[in-house]
């Protein structure tokens, strides 16, 4: 049971790395850059539901009373902020930007729209550089998840 559900998790990321390399290929981060909002014209519940829905996927998989994190994100970034402030929210001790430094654990996340599919979007994040990845599908005015998180051991 145990190989059937990695092997699904194998496949899925792997689903999920080539739709954001192809689908978003016009959108990807420029060179240097790490973390960002790369969405065009993402519906308006779509950068709150994803700060939800990250920060409640971190806190199944890092203690908030132990777990101090540096969210990575441009100046003027919403979903980073939003992100920064869920964190807070669950209990999370939260610095944004600075020096990375051995205290706190590095947070960066990269969303982007399918330039194929104009209803679907991605969400990738890595903690400490261990990748999380999840689609997201907008329509009928609700927003929500289009698979599992696809989350790569450490």
């Amino acid at each position: 049971m145990k190989t059937s559900k990695a092997i699904h998790s194998l496949i899925t990321a792997a689903a999920l790395a080539t739709l954001i390399g192809c689908g978003g290929a016009s959108q990807l981060p420029p060179p240097g850059a790490q973390s960002g909002n790369f969405l065009r014209e993402p519906p308006n519940e779509l950068e709150a539901f994803m700060a939800v829905d990250a920060a409640d996927l971190l806190d199944q998989l890092y203690p908030h009373q132990t777990t101090a994190f540096q969210v990575q994100r441009p100046r003027h970034d919403d979903l980073g902020a939003k992100l920064a402030a869920e964190l807070e929210h669950l209990g999370y001790s939260v610095l944004v930007g600075g020096t990375p430094d051995e205290q706190h654990k590095q947070l960066r996340y990269v969303a982007d729209s399918d330039s194929q599919d104009e209803s679907r979007f991605f969400m990738s994040m890595k903690v400490n550089g261990r990748p999380m990845n999840r689609a997201y599908r907008c329509g009928g005015g609700r927003c929500g998840p289009d698979g599992p998180w696809t989350v790569m051991a450490e």
